[in-house]
């Protein structure tokens, strides 16, 4: 059966633990490449669609008997049962896993060994994981699973959201004899300490003599391709050969016997055909037989409108209309990159790039193949200016990818990052560079295939990058799903209480969802609460954040309860609203997330819809002042009764507070001040403040939306050396004296004396140390620098880590700058830093090891897992390869030199110079036969290379 060319497709996106999107649209004939029209799928015999499963109650089980359910800690009402193959789909637990404040939890973290508290987001992921792991190896037999097929294989993903490991989220791939199962995992959460929620997804029992030894090879598969679809192969492909596991329903009754599915080995194949252009072709071909299942082009496209969005270019009023010298945020301008609000301190001439740490231009209104980046060299400020065309327009300066689309789109998807980055701070793929193709010499559409592209005018359409901007990576990634104002508009068609039936024929499944949560924001929250506009934004932003990273399928089962399943969209809104580790007595919102789904006919009937939770959270409103500076904004606030803590929140534009905010700080309850600093000067900033109760799910009321736009003035700018100071400590010696260099100077006509004192020598977090700032007063003016010394003289005990903060100030004017210092023990294993001169990881202190800890994890800009300062070699002497996935393809995770010999003796003893060292590699490899790993080293920096030696992995996977 082939798809109609004529179709409207739903796309819903998972992209490194970001919430999730769909894009409605539809392909007309004329849009597809002439390779994708030959896309179909066999429906008979393909991946199953776990959206048709239906669940059922535990009595319908009868191999849930009551000592399993006493085995896993549940009780029926709390366990829905896949109703293809009998196994729990979904269970809500309150099982104290790990230390924490949850419902019964009593678990305390061991003192003078085994598991201390973690203090890191990648230490919370650690200890959570091996405890998900531990349970679910000891309840195996209970759940109907092998576990051997869940941590076998590289195959755990793991997110952790809040302070302290307040929720952590677990989703585990299938694996079988070394071979991914699509479609089937487990996952797990976490709260407060407490498991909560386990499920298995299309988790069948695969036969004992199900072979995974393919009849065909991986060249049958491309042949049958181009048999099935008569088109001509190139020799090429855009993605490696993989034998997979598929998971399908048998035709037979659902329920009778639990035998709803059957699995297949197949090839991925991805080869490349005459005529293909930008489709990226994934077919899957059955192992055994040559049956293609399917051929789809796997590359996200879309088609903008232009009065969706809260920009374009219709020039119809302010938000349709070119904007002058918006500030150009962490963008490259000589060695340095600016801020938010566009600032940098270099002076003379500079050159200028539309690339950054998080996203980089590529124009092909340029002459390169490839795309080409804008590039300014000016001095006395960076203006890359505008124009009054469309396409390839420009100002007349700053070469010819300086175009609308590209300075649009670098602002627009750089301001939606950085509020992803203050939601989900300790995503890596966030950390990472975000290519953006524009003007590509198309029309009418735009795509995703691990980099986002947007087409010209043309053919009746709008520029896709003028059009979309940054707004285009918000229907990708679901940075703002209930952000923007503008959803109003887009799902207006169902405000009633009547259901968008979830059946694919009728509507995208793209708007089932989003309407639940377009009402739980608009309507429901208020509703139920009284909760004002910003605190249903915040309340409703904070659980989309948090529960796409453990959804697969927004509903599955059946109307009118399709949101059971363990991942649901429903389920996951519950598990991140929950705040004591047990979902069974409730949520602080469950009666409005209920509402909001179960119009959809996306909730479930258990647990019993109540809200519990979040007693003594504030109730009064913070009442926010906020005065503007140089470059800053200093926000301030009265006490409020009851708040633990107090969440700042900021952003910019014409829709003011009613759209997408950075998370800017989480304050402590005796902070009533915040300064907001690198901002730009004559642009309006608006602020809200909200009080927090007990739990990051209890939400105060929101301060009113507060304005404020900076102004140069009379100021103080301090400015000291603030790479990390880093003092070894041996045993038995005083360390040596360490000087810093600071300097102090006026600006905006500044003119008088300045008192110079430092605080945090000696903390609770450092220890031994003493600092003195000399001279302690200085006279400064806006022509003149006066220069400070800043002397740090540890002892022997000195230890700890923190940070120096030197303070200038006259009166109510304040500069402040803050050197990080760590006292490293020499001789203890050491964790690298980046290094810019050497631009490498750098371990400071020698030591028995130097790890790279995670600064190699990824490989260049690889989809799904950018590597952070990319490409880490000495002096960028090798440049990465950027094709593939992250963890499907091949990378190099991390780098560990340590003493001794391989085989561990004089392991532990400090390295020096002519004695034996061991390098150990952790890398992704996408083939034990067909993959190797190189070992290469040199005695300085000159990076004159010599050969080591050649290691094989024994698997596929990390190793």
């Amino acid at each position: 059966m082939k798809f109609p060319t004529n179709i409207i497709a739903c796309i819903a996106f998972n992209i490194a633990l970001l919430p999730h999107a769909s894009a409605l649209i539809e392909l007309q004939p004329e849009q597809l490449g002439p390779v994708s029209k030959a896309s179909f799928v066999e429906t008979e015999t393909a991946e199953t669609d776990y959206r048709g499963n239906n669940f059922v109650s535990v009595a319908e089980v009868p191999s849930f008997a009551t000592s399993t359910l006493e085995n896993l800690g549940v009780n029926a009402a709390s366990v829905k049962v896949d109703g293809r193959s009998g196994k729990p789909v979904s269970l809500d637990l309150k099982y104290p896993i790990l230390p924490g404040d949850g419902v019964g939890n009593g678990l305390l973290w061991s003192v003078g060994g085994g598991y201390g508290a973690p203090g890191s987001s990648e230490e919370w992921e650690e200890v959570g994981v091996e405890a998900v792991k531990n349970w679910m190896i000891d309840h195996e037999t209970d759940l109907q699973i092998d576990a051997n097929e869940l941590f076998s294989f590289s195959n755990i993903r793991s997110a952790v959201h809040g302070e302290d490991g307040d929720t952590i989220q677990i989703s585990m791939r299938r694996s079988y004899k070394g071979l991914p199962v699509v479609g089937s995992r487990a996952t797990a959460t976490i709260k407060r300490g407490n498991l909560i929620n386990v499920g298995l997804e299309m988790w069948g029992d695969i036969e004992k003599r199900f072979s995974v030894e393919p009849r065909l090879s991986e060249e049958d598969a491309y042949k049958a391709l181009a048999i099935k679809t008569a088109l001509v192969l190139t020799g090429e492909v855009t993605c490696k050969p993989q034998l997979q596991i598929v998971t399908t329903t048998k035709e037979t009754s659902l329920r009778k016997g639990f035998t709803g599915y059957t699995h297949i080995l197949v090839w991925k194949v991805c080869p490349k055909f005459e005529g293909q252009d930008t489709e990226m072709m994934e077919g899957i071909v059955d192992a055994t037989s040559g049956e293609v299942l399917s051929f789809v082009d796997t590359v996200d496209y879309f088609q903008a409108v232009g009065d969706v969005y809260p920009f374009s270019n219709d020039k119809v009023d302010a938000k349709g209309s070119l904007q002058d010298a918006w500030p150009m945020p962490f963008m490259q301008i000589g060695n340095t990159y600016t801020d938010t609000g566009g600032n940098y301190a270099l002076e003379g001439s500079q050159t200028a790039r539309l690339s950054g740490p998080f996203v980089e231009m590529r124009d092909f209104c340029g002459s390169s193949a490839s795309g080409d980046t804008a590039e300014l060299t000016a001095s006395g400020g960076i203006d890359f200016g505008g124009s009054t065309g469309t396409n390839c327009a420009t100002p007349g300066f700053g070469t010819a990818a300086n175009t609308d689309s590209s300075r649009t789109g670098f602002y627009e998807i750089n301001k939606i990052i950085e509020i992803a980055r203050s939601r989900l701070p300790s995503n890596g793929w966030l950390q990472s560079k975000l290519m953006s193709y524009m003007n590509i010499n198309n029309n009418c559409n735009a795509y995703f295939n691990g980099n986002i592209n947007f087409y010209r005018e043309g053919g009746g359409c709008g520029n896709t990058g003028e059009l979309a901007g940054g707004v285009m990576v918000w229907t990708i990634m679901m940075f703002q799903l209930v952000s923007h104002s503008h959803l109003e508009k887009e799902y207006e068609v169902n405000h009633a209480d009547l259901p968008l039936l979830p059946l694919p024929k009728v509507h995208c499944i793209g708007y089932v969802y989003s309407e639940a949560i377009w009402s739980l924001y608009h309507r429901e929250l208020n509703s139920f609460y009284g909760y004002d506009d910003n605190t249903s934004l915040e309340i409703v932003t904070r659980l989309t954040y948090i529960a796409a990273g453990n959804v697969q399928t927004w509903f599955s089962g059946s109307p009118p309860w399709g949101g059971c399943g363990s991942s649901s969209g429903y389920k996951e809104y519950l598990l991140a609203d929950d705040d004591n580790g047990n979902l069974n007595d409730g949520t602080p919102h469950m009666r409005a997330i209920y509402k909001a789904f179960n119009d959809q006919q996306i909730a479930c009937n258990d647990p019993e819809v109540m809200d519990s939770g979040c007693t003594g959270t504030p109730t009064d409103v913070p009442v926010v002042s906020v005065v503007g500076g140089n470059m800053k904004a200093t926000l301030s606030w009265g006490a409020v009764p009851l708040a633990s803590k107090f969440q700042v929140y900021r952003t910019e534009g014409m829709d003011q507070c009613e759209q997408g905010k950075v998370l800017l700080a989480t304050l402590d309850s005796s902070i009533l001040t915040y300064e907001d600093t690198g901002l730009a000067n004559g642009r309006e900033y608006y602020y809200i403040v909200v009080p927090k109760g007990t739990s990051e799910s209890c939400f105060g009321p929101s301060s009113d939306c507060t304005s404020v736009t900076p102004v140069a003035g009379p100021e103080i700018v301090l400015s000291c050396e603030n790479d990390p100071l880093i003092i070894s400590v041996f045993d038995g010696e005083t360390p040596s004296t360490e000087t810093l260099t600071c300097s102090v100077y006026g600006i905006g006509g500044y003119t008088g004396t300045v008192s110079i004192t430092s605080s945090g020598c000696d903390s609770s977090s450092l220890t031994g140390l003493s600092c003195t700032i000399t001279p302690s007063t200085v006279s400064v003016t806006s022509t003149q620098q006066s220069q400070l010394t800043l002397t740090v003289v540890p002892t022997s005990s000195a230890s700890g880590s923190g940070s120096i903060i030197v303070t200038a100030s006259d009166g109510p004017l304040t500069s402040t700058s803050v050197i990080p210092i760590s006292i490293i023990k020499a001789g203890d294993p050491q964790v690298a830093a980046y290094d810019s001169t050497y631009k490498a990881p750098r371990c400071a202190v020698f030591g028995s090891e130097c790890s790279s800890g995670n600064l190699l994890d990824g490989r260049g800009t690889i989809s799904g897992g950018n590597e952070e300062n990319a490409p880490n070699t000495i002096n960028n002497s090798c440049s990465d390869g950027n094709a593939g996935t992250y963890h499907d393809d091949e990378s190099i995770d991390k780098i560990v030199v340590r003493s001794g010999f391989v085989d561990g003796t004089g392991e532990g003893s400090i390295m020096k110079a002519g004695d034996r060292a061991t390098i150990m590699a952790t890398v992704w490899a996408w083939s034990a036969s067909s993959d190797s790993a190189d070992f290469y080293y040199a005695t300085d920096d000159s990076v004159e290379w010599s050969y080591i030696g050649t290691k094989k992995p024994n698997q596929a996977g990390s190793e």
